[in-house]
This record gives C-alpha cells, sequence and structure tokens, in this order.
C-alpha cells in the first residue's frame, strides 16, 4: 500500500461520538438543508417551507423547547391532525434531544389519559380544534404543561407554528444527541390489551429511513402526497421522513382524501370507500394504468390522454355507482346507520388498525405518487429494452 492510499484511508477508530452524531435523526434534516437550500421541502395548504427554512424553523423551536424548561430526555406528546407544524414539532424534538410521544386524535377519555399519562409526558401540544377533549381529561393529566400546534393561543408552553415562523435566535442543544438515545415513543393501538410504547431510538430510525428510500426506490425528484396520519410509523417513518432525507418535494394533507390523489374534480369518496373491495380494486386499477401510460414500455401519448380523458372519468364513475350514498357506520356493529359519533371515532381507528385486504398495498401506492390533473408538456419516454452484445459461447 502507498502512502497516498494509507492516507485516505478511513479512520476506522473515530469516537463513538461521532458515529452516534451520523446515525442522529437530528442531522437529517441539517444535511438535506446543506445539499438542497433552495428546494422546496414542505407544502401545507398555503404555506412552503424550503429546506433551509425548515432547517432555521426546527432551530428555533428547538431553542423555545430548550427555553421553556424541557430537558433532553422528556417526553412532549402530540395530538393533532396532519400539518406542517405537526412534522416540524417532531423534527424540533429530535433535535433537541426530546422523546416525541405522537397520540392518535380518534382517542378520547380514558384512552387519551392513559397515553399521556403512562408515556409520562411533561408536555402536550394540541391542535385547537381538539382542545376540548383535553380539557375534559384535564384532571387526570396531572401537571402536564400544554401548547398547541397551529393557528392557537399557546396555552401554556406557546404555539409551534409561531416559534417556526417568528424570529428567536437559534442555539445548539446543550448535550450531543447519541445513536441510542430515544427520539420516539410509538404506541400500539391496545386492541387485545393496553396498548405498548415500542421505544425508537435515533439509530434505529436512521437505519428505516435508508431501507424505505432503497427497498421503495424513492428519488429526491419524487413529489409526493402524504395523506395518512402522521402519528401513524408507515406515514411518518416510511414515507415522510425518507423523502425529507433525499430531498424530495413534500405535501402534506390534513386528512386523507382519496380524490386528492385522484387530482380530478368531483372525485372525493365517503369515509367507508376501504370497506368497498370493488373500489379497492378500481383505485389500484387506475394506479398501473397511470404507471403504463406514463413509464410503461409502450408509454405514449395516446395512452396518456387515454387515461385523463376515459379511464379516471370511467373510475370516478363507476365509484360513484359502487358507493351511492354509502357511509362508514353502516359498515359497523350490524350496520346501523344512526351511530353515535364515539362509535364513528372508533370506526375510523379500525380502518387503521384492521384494514381490509388490498388496503395496505393501497397506502403505499398512492401516496408516493402525485397523478397529474392535466396532460404533460413533455412525451412520455418508452421503455427500451437494451441488447446485449457478446462473443457466442
Amino acid at each position: 500500500m502507498g502512502l497516498d492510499e494509507e492516507h485516505h484511508m478511513p479512520n476506522i477508530s473515530s469516537p463513538p461520538a461521532v458515529v452516534a452524531r451520523q446515525d442522529s435523526v437530528a442531522d437529517i434534516l441539517r444535511r438535506s438543508a446543506s445539499r438542497h437550500q433552495d428546494r422546496m421541502a414542505l407544502i401545507f395548504a398555503e404555506r412552503r417551507w424550503s429546506y433551509g427554512e425548515l432547517d432555521a424553523a426546527v432551530s428555533r423551536i428547538v431553542t423555545t423547547l430548550l427555553d421553556a424548561g424541557l430537558p433532553p430526555g422528556d417526553r412532549v406528546a402530540a395530538y393533532g391532525k396532519n400539518s406542517d407544524a405537526y412534522a416540524l414539532l417532531f423534527l424540533g424534538c429530535a433535535r433537541a434531544g426530546l422523546v416525541h410521544v405522537p397520540i392518535n386524535y380518534n382517542l378520547i377519555g380514558e384512552e387519551l389519559t392513559y397515553l399521556v399519562t403512562q408515556s409520562t409526558s411533561t408536555a402536550l401540544f394540541v391542535d385547537p380544534a381538539f382542545s376540548a377533549t383535553v380539557d375534559e381529561v384535564a384532571p387526570q393529566l396531572g401537571e402536564v404543561r400544554r401548547g398547541t400546534l397551529r393557528d392557537g393561543d399557546g396555552a401554556e408552553l406557546g404555539d409551534v407554528l409561531v416559534w417556526a415562523l417568528g424570529d428567536t435566535e437559534p442555539q445548539a442543544p446543550a448535550a450531543p444527541i447519541g445513536g441510542e438515545d430515544l427520539v420516539q415513543l410509538l404506541y400500539t393501538s391496545g386492541t387485545t390489551s393496553a396498548p405498548k410504547g415500542a421505544m425508537m431510538s435515533h439509530q434505529a430510525m436512521v437505519h428505516e429511513y435508508i431501507s424505505s428510500a432503497y427497498g421503495l426506490e424513492f428519488s429526491a425528484d419524487d413529489v409526493v402526497l402524504h395523506a395518512f396520519p402522521l402519528y401513524h410509523s408507515a406515514q411518518m417513518h416510511a414515507l415522510l421522513m425518507p423523502y425529507l432525507m433525499l430531498g424530495a418535494t413534500n405535501h402534506i394533507a390534513e386528512t386523507f382524501d382519496p380524490g386528492d390523489c385522484l387530482a380530478h374534480p368531483g372525485t372525493a369518496l365517503p369515509s367507508c370507500w376501504a370497506w368497498h373491495p370493488a373500489v379497492v380494486e378500481e383505485l389500484w386499477w387506475l394506479r398501473n394504468a397511470h404507471h403504463d401510460a406514463y413509464h410503461g414500455r409502450t408509454a405514449c401519448w395516446r395512452d396518456v390522454g387515454d387515461w385523463h380523458d376515459r379511464q379516471r372519468p370511467g373510475v370516478t364513475a363507476r365509484i360513484r355507482k359502487a358507493i351511492a350514498d354509502c357511509e362508514l357506520s353502516r359498515h359497523i356493529n350490524g350496520g346501523d346507520a344512526r351511530s353515535a359519533p364515539v362509535q364513528r371515532r372508533r370506526a375510523a381507528r379500525r380502518a387503521l388498525d384492521h384494514p381490509p385486504h388490498g388496503f395496505r398495498i393501497l397506502v403505499l401506492a398512492c401516496c408516493p405518487v402525485r397523478w397529474p390533473a392535466t396532460r404533460p408538456a413533455r412525451r412520455p419516454r418508452p421503455h427500451r429494452p437494451r441488447r446485449v452484445v457478446g462473443r457466442a459461447g
């Protein structure tokens, strides 16, 4: 081995702290921002965040969380629907060394109380729409301090979105974050017994992001719609975070509406669509037809036009006919259409815990794809098989 080769050999005896920082969720966004400073990172409603802006916003949130007296290792619970603020709080907790505790917003009463108290959360950030729900169990939550995720009065701690949009001077966390440190306490659904909290480390999450990006063939050039709940591991850790790691553009929808995925007027479906096998099959077929028209071996203008002018309107019409005026409550507890609101909330939770056959495939099939509402300006490129030329034998 020459001197030059020896000089450039990697140092395999690096201090453990260096390796730990490389395996930290806290560094994911920072590295993406250094590579893609001005690229669009996150879009929610009318708010748009470039990677540079998102990174700076997270640093301001870290400063405010630490100034509020939340030391590294404290549990911070989040109770709200999808939003840029929800994602920002997770990223802020990860960088501050806090442990994020996502809570299913369909949980109320004793179920909500159990997750907050069992996780020993010292802070709870809530969407204003769910403030009354939290007020009902406030006596059982003890001394948990409250804040709001977005568009709220901030309660005791303040509002995450206000922090993100403010002008607070960012500061670095006092202590380095190790790969084995906890980043999230992720609870099971509690179908068969009390929910169990899975202790997710920074290192485990980073490895999951790399595996998802590689296994699902994600690209930094993808434009992605994230519409399933961010409190769920699949949406946050198998989709959103790997795409932020790569530098892709991410649209966040507050809730899932298949009509948003279709990007076509008049395609909004009732909440029970996943209980209709014919509807799941139609959406899955339409997704494959879209892929064939744009990226298949015989991709061409004719197929693209056919998909927009005939196939998508046809699927929309057939789905409307199949579902008619059906609703989620008709599929629960013997089909009583007069189900109470609480029963509807439990049904919505069951949709995630026990989806019908094919639903899990649809989650991954629809969300990473943004179907265009109009025909593209450039012609699709058909696949051309490669010819391998070599010596015979």
